[in-house]
């Protein structure tokens, strides 16, 4: 019975014997397959972490290189060598923005240390070096830089973006409109252009070192020509892309002024004018400027020189009818209506950069700027040049309406002499660079390590 017995439970021995090995086999494939989840699942949020760390250092120094381009595109370009020299008086060591760079014409400047920029939970620092040589060179020779900002998140992760800020070339005369052109101009300098987005008549001869273009057609019973002695065949170009005319903030200026020409016929001191306040140094008449209410006319007249500095015509228009003699003052005159210089003013920029700037007409007739210290003249709406002045700079001629001045006067009317009217011999030489819209970025990459 015994034998048996044993002989009968034997198989059943041997099948629990394997259950328990495949119990045992199953756990342990359960433990690694927790295991190996558990593994994945850390190492997922790791990843996730550490690109959203890195993700965050990349938005930290886009940041800090959109606010270095933003500084540079608002600077002058011709000063590029003092923004390489300034901190440590060397370049690419992270201080050359952190103090204003000369001839900067933006609202505010936000200083970018050495230690760099605080920027959410992490830092920015900025640096900038020449392009064509390398650090420690301080030497720019093509207002052109290049901006090295590199991000730090909270963890530490960095991110590095480097942008090239250089010049963007623009003709001598960019009018936003129609272009009449009498008498014999002359457009010289490295941009020696002229570029309308209007139709162009040129009844005169017209010569230009480079083209004359338009968006519209030129017409042409007169010539264009170019070359030393304005005899060879020019460069006329018809039908063109439209250029994109920059326009500035008139009343930004006044706090850059050296003296305000108000309203009321008191003249202020810009750094500290606030409004018709007590802070007032003179009244009409003031050093030759004399103040007409009912025109809303300032007017300089006589013999007198003006006091060097910046002026700021404040809800009025400004005639300059003075003699000064044969030197060249150092003024600039910004208003809000028109600027008429029938006297043949001869200045060169006290505000870097800036000749005239009118946010209504110009009429020009004299002389402004220098190859060394070249200028600007800015009008809102139209342009009239006569005579034979020389003016070293760039003209633009926004067009942005035709309305009158602030009294009442419409110095020039589109329908009568369009948008850009040109008469007389004027020399005009721009050789780039400058302050308005001659800058943009040139170049954008990440930086990899």
């Amino acid at each position: 019975m015994r034998d048996k017995f044993s002989k009968s439970i034997g198989p059943y021995r041997r099948e629990q014997g394997v259950a328990l090995i495949t119990s045992i086999f199953v756990l342990l494939l359960i433990s690694v397959l927790g295991v190996t989840l558990t593994f994945i699942g850390t190492n997922a949020l790791t990843i996730t972490t550490n690109d959203r760390q890195n993700t965050q250092a990349f938005y930290i120094a886009e940041a800090g290189a959109a606010n270095a381009a933003k500084v540079l595109l608002s600077s002058d370009p011709s000063q590029f060598s003092a923004v390489l020299t300034a901190g440590d008086g060397q370049s690419n060591t992270g201080d050359e923005l952190s103090v204003k760079p000369p001839g900067y014409s933006g609202s505010t400047f936000t200083p970018i240390p050495s230690n760099g920029v605080l920027f959410g939970t992490g830092t920015y620092k900025v640096y900038v070096k020449d392009d064509e040589n390398a650090p420690p060179s301080v030497t720019d020779s093509n207002s052109t830089l290049v901006i090295t900002s590199v991000g730090t998140a909270a963890d530490g992760s960095t991110a590095t973006i480097e942008l090239k800020v250089g010049g963007a070339t623009l003709p001598a005369i960019l009018a936003n409109g129609t272009a009449i052109i009498n008498g014999s101009p002359e457009i010289r300098g490295t941009s020696g252009a002229l570029f309308a987005n209007g139709a162009i008549t040129n009844a005169g001869k017209l010569c230009a070192d480079k083209y004359v273009g338009s968006a519209g057609t030129i017409s042409k019973p007169g010539s264009v020509q170019t070359g030393a002695d304005c005899k060879a065949d020019g460069d006329a170009r018809q039908n063109q892309p439209t250029m994109t005319v920059p326009t500035l903030n008139i009343q930004s200026f006044i706090n850059q002024s050296t003296y305000v020409l108000a309203s009321n016929g008191k003249v202020y001191a810009g750094s500290t004018y606030t409004g018709h306040g007590s802070g007032w140094t003179g009244s009409s008449p003031w050093n030759g400027f004399s103040y007409s209410a009912s025109q809303k006319l300032w007017t300089h007249s006589g013999s007198t020189v003006p006091p060097s500095g910046t002026y700021y015509v404040e809800g009025a228009s400004l005639r300059l009818t003075g003699s000064w003699g044969g030197d060249l003052q150092t003024l600039t005159f910004i208003a809000e209506g028109y600027i008429d210089t029938s006297g043949a003013p001869k200045i060169q920029p006290a505000l870097a950069g800036y000749t005239y700037v009118s946010g209504n007409d110009i009429v020009f007739t004299g002389s402004g700027g220098t190859n060394t210290n070249p200028g600007l003249i800015y009008a809102a709406n139209q342009l009239k040049i006569s005579g034979s002045p020389d003016f070293y700079g760039l003209m633009v001629i926004a067009n942005v309406n035709d309305d009158p001045d602030p009294g009442g006067t419409n110095l020039i009317s589109v329908g009568s002499s369009g948008v850009l009217n040109i008469s007389g011999s004027p020399s005009i030489t721009y050789n780039g660079g400058g302050v308005l819209g001659s800058m943009k970025v040139q170049a954008w990459r990440e930086i990899r390590n």
